[in-house]
């Protein structure tokens, strides 16, 4: 349980991540 909750956990923030650098590349590409 604690193992899979640590794996979602890090999923969770390379996702966020990516979001994060998607939307970064979003606004640059707009200005």
């Amino acid at each position: 349980m604690n193992r899979f909750h640590g794996n979602q956990h890090k999923k969770d923030v390379a996702i966020r991540r990516k979001s994060a650098g998607l939307k970064k590349h979003e606004s640059e590409k707009s200005r």
